[in-house]
């Protein structure tokens, strides 16, 4: 059985505005600021990231870090109570990293980013407003059970997948179907099977990452969490 963990998406709280009364700076949001990150060089094979105050919302959360180009382990990060942090994360510059907060059960839409020497970006994700996946980024998975991921695809032309399987080969789950290479037809779906490896009581998280290469370079990782 597969369901979808509440998503919080960003939303700007407005008080009392015929009082005057002063907006947050930043804003209450549930996930993280794009605008408050930025990247250093570090010791070793990593990249350090750093978001100053307000980075992460609400600073109680945690935040977890994935290198989306390497099996490394993800990092968890806890911030300061101003919301800041700074860690290093296995990768170098040029490479992918999925941000991701967590409050309690919750869990805020991700962000992926591009670490740059002293800056991060936002990845071009070309197929964004056709090629979509339900449930949507974060989605969980009961233990002993299979669960269907559909990728629906309503782009005009159809769409190469050269990849489906999880970040690391000692995820909490594995794919039963399909195998890659496979095609979606223009306004077509294909069912992706999934199965925990999770015995009851036990949880754990990892990606699952859609390769795509054709009409456009792109990419689509999907946050399967297994359920105790």
């Amino acid at each position: 059985m597969l369901r979808r963990f509440p998503t919080l998406l960003p939303a700007i709280l407005l008080l009392a505005g015929c009082l005057g009364t002063p907006q947050p700076d930043p804003p209450n949001v549930f996930g993280v600021d794009p605008d408050r990150l930025r990247s250093w060089p570090s010791d070793g094979p990593t990249v350090r990231i750093e978001g100053r105050a307000g980075a992460v919302y609400p600073p109680e959360a945690s935040l977890r870090i994935y290198p989306l180009d390497r099996t490394d382990a993800a990092v968890d990060v806890t911030p300061d109570t101003d919301g800041s942090f700074s860690v290093d994360v296995a990768g170098a510059y040029g490479e992918q990293f999925r941000l991701q907060v967590r409050l309690g059960e919750d869990r805020a839409s991700p962000l992926d980013i591009i670490v740059d020497v002293d800056r991060v970006l936002l990845p071009e994700r070309p197929l964004a407003d056709c090629l979509t996946t339900t449930p949507g980024p974060v989605a969980s998975l009961v233990p002993g059970e299979q669960a269907t991921i559909q990728v629906v695809n309503e782009c005009s032309a159809p769409v190469s997948l050269s990849r489906i399987e999880p970040r690391t080969p000692d995820a909490p789950f594995f794919v039963v179907s399909p195998t890659a290479p496979v095609d979606v037809p223009s306004g077509g779906r294909l069912p992706v099977v999934v199965e925990s490896l999770l015995a009851p009581g036990e949880s754990g998280e990892e990606l699952l990452l859609l390769e795509i290469s054709a009409p456009q370079p792109d990419r689509r990782p999907i946050t399967v969490v297994g359920l105790p």
